[in-house]
């Protein structure tokens, strides 16, 4: 359907995906499960800490790192990743930092950042070039 819509590349190597926040959650998401469409991600401070379940009885948010597992269960992907993030981002912060141990562990092509910021565009958007760099080399 994407190749149908919209111009992309047949060679997934040359199509990028990528997202802040959920955007960056649903662009690993989607090239975990469509490596054959998208080869590079850019990922800015992606909610991987989220969950099928967002919080308990009480209302508390949960933790669940479940995209994270995702990629601990399958096999490893033909795909490059870019992620960044602030250090005042809370639990974003331990999930991305856990993807990235994941993604070295399974040896993934990856680059990462993390900044001195909040979850904003305006902290995303000063990365956002070095990360494109990286993922068009």
């Amino acid at each position: 359907m994407i190749r149908d819509t919209y111009n992309v590349s047949t060679d997934a190597h040359k199509n990028i995906i990528g997202g802040m926040s959920y955007g960056g959650l649903a662009a690993n998401f989607v090239a975990l499960y469509h490596p054959d469409v998208f080869g590079k991600v850019l990922s800015q401070s992606a909610s991987l800490w989220r969950g099928l379940q967002h919080t308990d009885s009480q209302g508390n948010w949960l933790r669940h790192d479940w995209l994270v597992e995702q990629y601990k269960k399958q096999d490893r992907k033909d795909i490059k990743l870019f992620l960044d993030w602030g250090l005042q981002e809370n639990w974003v912060v331990g999930a991305n930092r856990r993807m990235v141990s994941l993604l070295k562990e399974k040896g993934y092509q990856h680059k990462f950042m993390e900044f001195n910021g909040w979850h904003d565009l305006s902290n995303s958007r000063k990365t956002f070039p070095q990360g494109l760099l990286y993922l068009l080399k």
